[in-house]
């Protein structure tokens, strides 16, 4: 296993990662940089989330699942799960993340705690999802020299529904993306 403190250098499949979640902040940034909170808080139509909604969406799916990845960082430490890339995934897995990639191949309702408020302060959401994005990258950093096929995630809390590391950034990174194109859409239709 690499030791953080004498070899910096992340893993090229964490590195990957660590750029795509970069790359999401600054979209975030520059999508919502100019807007107000009317803007951020409007919705297209009734039953379709405003931009903070979004922003919100991700903070409660990120405040969800990143215990787990905790957890999964801690446990492979613990059992000496090292390797280096790159790795192998289940197929069967990994098309089931790419399914929630953009632009949508298929529609999800979302589970009931990743919901968004109806109501909520469009800068103290905008701060959240800047703080889970650096606790993200945190997780990134603190999975170097684990084997990201072989840790495992339990997903939505289930025992036995578990995805592996790298597959769990993966879909953070889709997730996301996901729906920067639909605060995308929204902005545009302002």
């Amino acid at each position: 296993m690499r030791d953080l403190k004498t070899n910096p250098e992340l893993e090229p499949e964490l590195h990957t990662f660590r750029e795509q979640i970069e790359a999401i902040q600054h979209n975030a940034e520059a999508l919502i940089g100019n807007l107000t909170t009317s803007q951020l808080l409007w919705k297209p139509k009734p039953e379709v989330w405003s931009i903070s909604q979004c922003l919100d969406h991700l903070v409660a799916t990120a405040r969800s699942e990143l215990p787990l990845v905790h957890r999964a960082i801690a446990e492979g430490q613990s059992r000496g799960l090292t390797g280096h890339g790159p790795y192998r995934y289940n197929p069967i897995a990994s098309w089931l993340v790419h399914l929630m990639g953009a632009p949508p191949r298929l529609r999800f309702k979302s589970p009931r705690h990743y919901l968004p408020a109806d109501t909520k302060d469009a800068a103290l959401v905008t701060r959240e999802f800047f703080e889970v994005q650096d606790e993200i990258l945190d997780c990134i950093t603190k999975a170097n020299g684990l084997n990201l096929a072989r840790t495992k995630v339990s997903i939505f809390g289930y025992r036995y529904l578990r995805l592996s590391l790298g597959q769990e950034f993966k879909l953070f990174i889709i997730h996301e993306q996901r729906h920067m194109l639909q605060m995308q859409r929204i902005k545009e239709a302002l």
